[in-house]
This record gives structure tokens, C-alpha cells and sequence, in this order.
């Protein structure tokens, strides 16, 4: 170093010299500056390492020189002294300027390598970078923002970017963006970009400027994030959301959802329907205050429980709830404590809420009914045997009346214990229509009879009168007279619970027609019409169309099966059953039935046909009184009879009987005999022996459908028990096609 810097100031200084030399040639030789033009120089008077002097010699003439050169001497003598002492110095700090040297050189490095990650952060990074300049253009973005977007880098810069975002939120990214960097204020927005594939894809965009020391924009550094399986995720649970409030809208159970403190939050519509409270009168208002007072300790108990029982999740209990108008209705609450909300520690509670009240009355008119089949089965089998025994006295009356030895006095007392023996008939048939007896057994009679018999029975012991209004000449009609005695029975009977204080009931019975051109549901064509009018408390119009729907009942008592059961039984009958009523002013009841095809056609009441011969007829039946009531019935009507009393003895007789080449006329068979094969299943058997066998049913379950529809299952006539000569006599002939032999018969 200290070489060099003496070489550079000995060449300055002979450059001095030299320049010094030739300036005195020329002034020595008188030649003025003046008269020399600069380029008539000789070029070996300006050396050529001298440029300065030539141009000093050229331009200001040699009266100048001399002073510049002195001070150019002085210059160069001062430049060589600093140069010497900062060699000097350097010399000294040789070891500082080493160490700085390295620590450069460190940070050199250092800075290269911050670079370098930089670098490597921005194009890995999982966010798009875009970096514009203050005028909005692009001058950056990083490999996520082309991945977004299906662009280039070069394809993004200056206005490039704008071709990323979707159409429809161009103009609107664009103009915040704008607004927002015009302000130095921080940016963001969620929008589309449309990737050059076409797939659509939601980003969130943010920005800030990059200010200068001054606070002025450098430029602005945008980040956008894929945020699309955020949207994916809001829409799937905006779509669940929607679902789920769809559910709770349409849900035919009331779901409400309550604080800590039972304060209601929200309700749907059926809750609202089951309390009769709308929503605005609901909430914030503590779902407690609805409930009965017997019950809101119940509740708070339990709610207690359930807040403070942290494995305690759900809870189940039944309470009565009063409604908005006063009546009380029995919900079933199934709480549970879901949540938390979030951030807080205030629980909420949902409650799904059913209205059992129907279902518990129906479960308590079920048992009911099921109590009441039992009876019912109770009573059939009694009247079945009742109707047993009674075949016998019936049968044994019949026979001991048409004795000619019995004195008229005896007579009489005869025909009173068969009007007695009937009523107890009438009796039993009431009892297998309570049991639930089924389709009819249909037979043409007068209905008046039916009408006064069953109403004054049900009136036994009433404070209510009843009179009745009967046309002249009424049709007869074709029904069954247990089931019909107990639907004026039931009818007769709710007019008496309707007037607790009495009253009058008023019966009228006369001849309807239907025309053909009305729409009233009853098919057209000769009815009996009979109406049961009361002056009680009448019907609410909302139960008109309820009134016949099983176990419904406006009473606290009433089983809700009578008008049910009346119903049913007028439409097995082809009839049908109407109701006109006035709260407060009393309610009529209109049954209509089918009339005889012939007016006042009944079985004759005389002396059975006589028969053209004998024969033989089987009879089988279990119950001895009847087999011999029957036989002698039989015997009086000049038959011959085989007894049997189980189908296996039957069959086994009526085996015997066609190998040996005999026959029987007609075959009687009970159709239940207790512990064997009833009377269908021998009649089966009879028949896969003779074809041609004739069988006539007896039962005492006269509503058996085998008993209404006989012919279907093959047999030729039925007897309901009890029956006497009469009966047994015209179901003979009309089996056989025969008259019976005559017999002298009292008419009863």
C-alpha cells in the first residue's frame, strides 16, 4: 500500500514539473498565448500524459498557468500528506479492520439466508400472496395464488389478477379494495375466484399497505385463503340447520327448550297447540307457571335433579298441564340437557312434550273393554246354557199344553209360564248381543213390540216418563231382536242420563220411504223409522260427528261403546242410526230399518203343516233336557228318533243306519257341544258319508255368523234355543220341503 501511494504522488509531482518546463520553453521563446492557436502546438511542447496543461494553454493563455500551478502543487503536496497519514493510520488498525471484515461478511450471509427462507415461506406458504404496487398493479404472487387461480405469475401481474375473481364479485372486491387502501386501512372480503378450469372456489382476501418512513404506500400485500370446505361446511350445516327446524316445525310433538332457570326460549307449533298459548305469550315466561298446582313441586324436583346430577341426561315424567281456556290436559315430558352454550356456562334444556290425555283414556277404556269382554264371554256361555235349560220348559209347556186331558184353569197357567219362559228368552238374547254376538240373525216380525219392552226395561226405577207415538199398520221388518232391543235399550238410556232431574221421553214408530233421488246415505226403499226424543241438555255440535266413534263419552262414567255398538248393529242390519240435537233444548235419535218385502208378513201363529209321511231324524246334542224335549216334540209330530250325544256316537249311528240301508230325514245337530266336535265339524263328516245329507243347526249362540248365514255352510235350516213345537215343527218343513203331521197346538 505504502509503495503505491508514494508511485501516485511521485507521478503527480513530475506531471508538475513537466508541465512546469514547458511553460518557460514557450514564454523564453516571446510566443504570447494569444498568438498561438492551440492547435498549431507542436505536439512534442504538450506531453501526452498532460492533457490538463494542453487545455490550459488552449483556452486561458499562459498568463494564467502559473497560478493554477502553484495551487495544483500546494493541492498535491496536502493530498499526499492525508494520504500518508491515513496509511498510517490503517497500518495501526489492522486487526479491527479484519475482524469487521468478517462480521460483513457474517452479515452478508445472514441476510442472503433470511432471503432465502423468505423466499422458500412465501411459495410454500398455504395461502395466495399477491404484492401490487400503489397504483393497484401486480407485481408478485406466489405459486399457492396460481394454484388457486389456473394463472401464471406473468398472466397475474399488473391487472392479470382481476381476471381470477368470479364475475360477480368483481366489481364489488374491486371498489372496497380500493376504498380501502385509498385510506391505508386494512382490507379483507370473502368471495369467489374462478379457476381457468372452471371449478369455483370461495377465498378470503385480506390486505395492508407497505408504508415508507413518510407513511407513504410502497405498495400492498394481499393474502387469500381457500375457504371452501369452510363454505361446504356452513351450507351443510345451514342445509342441516333447515332440516332440523323443518322437523321441529312439523313435529306432531311439542318440543320446547328452556333455561337453568325453566324460562322458555323457544317452542314449536304443536306445543303451542297442546298449552293454547301462542308463541310471543310463551316466551321468557317460566314453563312451570302452566302446570296444575298438585304438580309444579313434582316438576321442580325433578328439574332440580336433572341440573344438578351431572350423569343425569334425561328425565321422563307425566304431569297435568292447563291450558289457555281452563281444561287440563296430561303431557308426558321427556327432558334432556343437550348443550352448553358456547363460551358460557348457561344450559339449555329441551323438552319433548306429548299429549297423553286421549291415549291414557283410551288405554283406561281398552281395560274397560277388555273387562267387558270378559263379562261378555261370561254372559254368552249363561246364555247359552240358559237357552238350554229353557228349551226344555218351552219344549215341556208345548208338549204338556196340547194335552187334551189338561183342564182349561191349567191351561192358562201353562200359557203364563211360557210367557214367562219367553221373557226370559227375550233376557237372554240381550246377554249374547252384550257379548259381542256379531252379524244378525235376521227374522220378519213386528218391531213395536221390541221397541216398548226394551225402553220401559230400561227404565226401571228412572224419574222419567215415556210415552209412545205408533203409527197404524207398521211394516214389519226384517232384524234381529236381541240386537235391535239393545240399541233402543242404549238410546233409551242415555235420554235418562241426560235429564238427571226427569223428564219426559217420547217413542215414535212409523213407516218411512226413501226416495230414490236423496243423498242421505240411507239406500232407497220401505224403512221403520223410530225416534227417541228427550228434553235433557242436548249435544255440543263439535260432538255431533264424534258421538259414534268408539269410547268417546261426554261422561265421567260412560264407557263411549253404547252409541258405537248401536251404530254398528243398525249397519250389519242394512239400517241406519241419525241424531238431531239443541244444547239445552234435548236431542232426537232416528233409527231406520229395513222393512219387509211383504207388509205385515210374519210366520203363522196357527197349527204346523201336516205331513204327507214319516221318516227318521238324528239328533245330536250333548244337554239331555233338550234331547228329550226334542224327541218327544218329534214323536208328537210322528217322526222316529236316533239320539246321539257327541259327534263320534252321531257319526258312528248315522254310519250303521245308511250301510243297513236306512235313512234319516233330516239330521239335528247343536253346533257346540263342550269337550268334541261340534255341529260344523260332524256335519263335515256326515257329508263325506252321504252326500245327500240333510242338517238342520241348533244353537243357543243364535249370533253365531254360522247361525245368521247357514246356508253357506251348507246346512238346509237353523232353530235358535229356545224353541218350541212350533219352531221345531216349520224348520222341519221348511228343510224338508214337507208338511209335519198334524197336532192340535195351542197358539201362544
Amino acid at each position: 500500500m505504502g509503495s503505491r501511494l508514494r508511485l501516485g504522488v511521485i507521478l503527480l509531482s513530475a506531471n508538475a514539473i513537466a508541465l512546469g518546463i514547458s511553460v518557460q520553453s514557450i514564454s523564453a521563446q516571446g510566443i504570447s498565448a494569444q498568438s498561438i492557436p492551440a492547435q498549431s502546438i507542436p505536439a512534442h511542447y504538450v506531453p501526452a500524459h498532460n492533457a490538463l496543461a494542453h487545455y490550459v494553454l488552449a483556452q486561458t493563455g499562459m498568463a494564467s498557468v502559473i497560478p493554477i500551478l502553484a495551487i495544483s502543487a500546494i493541492f498535491l503536496i496536502v493530498v499526499y500528506l492525508l494520504l500518508l497519514r491515513q496509511h498510517r493510520l490503517r497500518k495501526q488498525s489492522t486487526g479491527e479492520y479484519e475482524v469487521w471484515k468478517r462480521d460483513e461478511q457474517q452479515l452478508i450471509n445472514d441476510l442472503r439466508q433470511s432471503a432465502q427462507r423468505y423466499h422458500l415461506l412465501v411459495d410454500m406458504s398455504p395461502i395466495g400472496i399477491c404484492l401490487t404496487d400503489p397504483g393497484g398493479e401486480c407485481v408478485y404472487v406466489n405459486d399457492k395464488w396460481c394454484e388457486f387461480t389456473g394463472l401464471s405469475p406473468e398472466e397475474g401481474h399488473g391487472t392479470g389478477w382481476e381476471k381470477a375473481i368470479h364475475p360477480s364479485d368483481l366489481q364489488r372486491v374491486k371498489e372496497t379494495w380500493s376504498k380501502a387502501v385509498m385510506a391505508m386501512e386494512p382490507w379483507e372480503d370473502k368471495y369467489r375466484y374462478c379457476h381457468q378450469d372452471g371449478k369455483i372456489i370461495w377465498v378470503w382476501g385480506q390486505a395492508r399497505s407497505l408504508l415508507d418512513e413518510n407513511n407513504k404506500p410502497l405498495g400492498h400485500l394481499s393474502t387469500i385463503a381457500n375457504i371452501s370446505h369452510i363454505k361446504e361446511a356452513e351450507s351443510a350445516i345451514n342445509v342441516s340447520e333447515a332440516k332440523f327446524q323443518a322437523v321441529v316445525q312439523t313435529a306432531a310433538l311439542g318440543i320446547v327448550s328452556f333455561d337453568e332457570r325453566g324460562v322458555i326460549l323457544s317452542i314449536n307449533p304443536a306445543f303451542s297447540e297442546i298449552t293454547g298459548y301462542d308463541e310471543p305469550s310463551l316466551l321468557q315466561r317460566k314453563l312451570v307457571t302452566l302446570l296444575s298446582g298438585a304438580h309444579r313441586k313434582t316438576f321442580k324436583t325433578a328439574f332440580a335433579e336433572l341440573l344438578s346430577n351431572s350423569l343425569k341426561k334425561r328425565l321422563q315424567m307425566t304431569l297435568d298441564l292447563r291450558r289457555r281456556d281452563g281444561q287440563f290436559r296430561t303431557l308426558r315430558l321427556s327432558l334432556s340437557k343437550p348443550c352448553v352454550e358456547s363460551g358460557g356456562s348457561n344450559e339449555q334444556i329441551i323438552a319433548v312434550v306429548e299429549d297423553v290425555t286421549e291415549r291414557l283414556r283410551l288405554e283406561e277404556e281398552i281395560s274397560h273393554a277388555e273387562k267387558l269382554e270378559s263379562v261378555g264371554l261370561l254372559a254368552g256361555g249363561i246364555a247359552h246354557d240358559f237357552n238350554n235349560i229353557l228349551t226344555g220348559i218351552i219344549g215341556n209347556l208345548s208338549l204338556t199344553e196340547m194335552n187334551s186331558g189338561i183342564d182349561r184353569e191349567s191351561q192358562e197357567l201353562i200359557r203364563e209360564a211360557q210367557k214367562s219362559a219367553l221373557r226370559a228368552q227375550k233376557l237372554t238374547l240381550r246377554l249374547l248381543t252384550f257379548s259381542k254376538g256379531g252379524t244378525p240373525v235376521i227374522k220378519t216380525m213386528p218391531v213395536e213390540e221390541v221397541v216398548q219392552d226394551s225402553a220401559l226395561f230400561a227404565l226401571h226405577g228412572s224419574n222419567v216418563q215415556c210415552g209412545f207415538e205408533i203409527e197404524p199398520n207398521l211394516d214389519y221388518v226384517k232384524i234381529d231382536e236381541g240386537q235391535i232391543a239393545q240399541v233402543v235399550h242404549n238410546l233409551v238410556i242415555n235420554a235418562d242420563q241426560a235429564m238427571p232431574r226427569g223428564g219426559q221421553i217420547t217413542i215414535k214408530i212409523s213407516n218411512f220411504r226413501q226416495p230414490n233421488d236423496c243423498n242421505s246415505g240411507l239406500l232407497p226403499g220401505r224403512y221403520v223409522k223410530v225416534d227417541v226424543s228427550d228434553e235433557g241438555v242436548g249435544i255440543p255440535t263439535d260432538y255431533l260427528s264424534k258421538i259414534f266413534d268408539p269410547f268417546f263419552s261426554t261422561k265421567d262414567t260412560g264407557s263411549g261403546l253404547g252409541l258405537s255398538t248401536s251404530y254398528s248393529i243398525l249397519k250389519k242390519h242394512g239400517g241406519s242410526i241419525k241424531v238431531v240435537s239443541s244444547v239445552g233444548r234435548g236431542s232426537t235419535f232416528s233409527i231406520f230399518l229395513p222393512a219387509a218385502q211383504s207388509p205385515r208378513q210374519a210366520a203363522s201363529d196357527g197349527p204346523p203343516p201336516e205331513a204327507n209321511s214319516y221318516g227318521t231324524i238324528l239328533v245330536v246334542d250333548d244337554e239331555r233336557a233338550v234331547r228329550d224335549v226334542t224327541r218327544l216334540s218329534l214323536m208328537r209330530l210322528g217322526y222316529d228318533v236316533v239320539e246321539a250325544t257327541s259327534g263320534e256316537e252321531a257319526i258312528g249311528k248315522y254310519r250303521r243306519t245308511i250301510n243297513s240301508g236306512g235313512k234319516f230325514v233330516v239330521v239335528l245337530l247343536d253346533l257346540t257341544i263342550p269337550g268334541g266336535q261340534g255341529g260344523h265339524q260332524i256335519f263335515k263328516e256326515l257329508k263325506s258319508i252321504d252326500s245327500d245329507v240333510k242338517a238342520i243347526v241348533m244353537s243357543g249362540y243364535s249370533t253365531d255368523p254360522i247361525m245368521s248365514d247357514y246356508r253357506s255352510y251348507g246346512f238346509c235350516g237353523m232353530i235358535p234355543k229356545p224353541f218350541g213345537l212350533k219352531e221345531l215343527s216349520n224348520a222341519i218343513s221348511l228343510a224338508t220341503g214337507k208338511k209335519s203331521s198334524p197336532v192340535e197346538q195351542a197358539d201362544y
